[in-house]
Order: structure tokens, then C-alpha cells, then sequence
């Protein structure tokens, strides 16, 4: 999945990260920030297990707008652990059974990371304390992101994140694309019908972030189009200055930077 992730990338012709963190990779960061919430009376151990405690931390729920007394157990949640203080708690650090493979060494007992915990641990690792843009599905809005600003903020005690950017679900013929659904289209896919990664591209881009975006056959043979008529404009423009450069790579007119890969 990574290799094909990395792949789907330059065929788009996205830049690179700088970083591409791996959870395994950091898991004693992971446990710092768990041990420092657990000393500063935000979270609590139950039989090897560690939970936040939502009632410490006074600002749960300000980016979802969920009210902590209007949370219902088990609406939102995919499993009521019996451990739990209170049902709206959230998992730190899960103790592992006897049966797990997947496990790691920590003051509690052999376990793994809860969800949330990894992406404040990386995030805070290669971005610092604060980060000016978080981005992420709307679907993340509650819990994930909630959480992850409860057990940032709570470590260090400063706002995590300046601005939220939630992305639209994207739709495939007018339903969520989704595995379980069926729909879900592969850069490859598109390949096969002749439309171009770059394509893509450019649909996504004319589309308002918090907007969602329906990916119809019709809509991505027009992207098509769009982008090889945005070539024959390059071709033109390259033809009428006489410029001799080649086609493939980025080269910079005196207008900036220009890309026609």
C-alpha cells in the first residue's frame, strides 16, 4: 500500500514529503506522551490499559461542537470498554492479550498504542508543539481530532493546531466511496480507461475543498479533455516564444515556475 501510495504521487506529480512517519516506528514517543498525561492527572491505568479522562480536560469537544454531557455511550464509539471510568474516555494505550503478536514493552504491561495517540506523537515529533494547519476528512472532525487536541494540548498545555481544514467525503456516481461499498477507484482504474493521473488532478482541483466532489466517468473523460487542451496552449505558447526546452521536467519562463509534466 505504501509503494503504491508513494507511486499514485509522482504520477500525479505531487511533491514529495519531507517525512513519512511510521507508527511502529515511534512508539516510544508514544509512551512519553502517555506516561506524561498519566503524571499530570489526565489519564488513568485499568488493568494494563490507559484511558484519557475527558473529564480533566474542560475544552472537549470545542472543534466538534459535541457538548460532553449531550454524548451518548456507544453512539460514537465502535466498542464500550468495561475498564472505562466513564464511557466518553478514549484509549491511550491497550493492554494486550495473551494471544496478541503485535506488541511492545511498557510500564503498564505489554500492549499497543490507541489510535489517536500516534498522530500527536508524529505530528509532534517532525512539526513541533503547534502546528499551523491541521487537514484531515470531515469524518476525523469527532472523535480522532477532538481527541488528538485533548491529549496534545493537555501535554503541553498550548492551543494544537492554528487552523482545522476538514475535506468533504469524496463520492463515486453520487455515493461515498468507500471498500465497503464497492466503488473505489484506482488511479489504475482510470489508466485503463484512458484517463490520465494529472486528469484526476485537475478535477480535484476545481472543487472546493468542503465540497463534495462526485467522481462521475463524465466528469473525468472532461478533465481529460481539459488537460490536453491545456497542453496544446503549452505547445502553442512554446511554439510562438521559439523556447527549445524540453517538454518533460519543470523549467522556469519569466513568469515563474511552469510545469508540464
Amino acid at each position: 500500500y505504501t509503494a503504491d501510495f508513494k507511486e499514485s504521487l509522482v504520477a500525479m506529480n505531487i511533491q514529495p514529503a519531507q517525512h513519512y512517519p511510521a507508527a511502529t516506528d515511534h512508539i516510544n514517543q508514544m509512551l512519553s506522551l502517555v506516561e506524561e498525561l498519566e503524571s499530570k492527572g489526565l489519564a488513568y491505568e485499568k488493568n494494563g490499559s490507559v484511558f484519557f479522562d475527558v473529564s480533566r480536560f474542560p475544552n472537549y469537544g470545542r472543534l466538534s461542537g459535541h457538548a460532553l454531557d449531550d454524548l451518548q455511550a456507544g453512539v460514537n464509539r465502535v466498542e464500550i470498554d468495561e475498564n472505562k471510568d466513564d464511557p466518553n474516555d478514549f484509549l491511550l494505550w491497550r493492554a494486550a492479550g495473551e494471544h496478541r503478536m503485535v506488541r511492545w514493552r511498557s510500564k503498564w504491561g505489554p500492549g499497543f498504542p490507541g489510535w489517536h495517540i500516534e498522530c500527536s506523537a508524529m505530528s509532534m515529533e517532525y512539526l513541533g508543539q503547534q502546528l499551523d494547519i491541521h487537514t484531515g476528512g470531515e469524518d476525523l472532525v469527532f472523535p480522532h481530532h477532538e481527541n488528538e487536541i485533548a491529549q496534545s494540548e493537555g501535554v503541553t498545555g498550548l492551543p494544537f493546531s492554528r487552523f482545522w481544514m476538514h475535506g468533504a467525503h469524496l463520492l463515486a456516481e453520487g455515493r461515498k466511496m468507500a471498500r465497503s461499498v464497492g466503488n473505489v477507484l484506482r488511479l489504475q482504474d482510470l489508466r485503463e480507461e484512458g484517463i490520465e493521473p494529472l486528469a484526476f488532478r485537475l478535477l480535484c482541483l476545481g472543487i472546493y475543498y468542503r465540497g463534495h466532489m462526485n467522481v462521475t466517468w463524465d466528469s473525468l473523460q472532461a478533465a481529460q479533455s481539459n488537460l490536453e487542451r491545456l497542453r496544446r496552449y503549452v505547445a502553442d505558447w512554446r511554439l510562438a516564444t521559439g523556447d527549445r526546452r524540453p517538454e518533460t521536467g519543470d523549467w522556469r519562463p519569466a513568469t515563474g515556475n511552469f510545469h508540464t509534466r
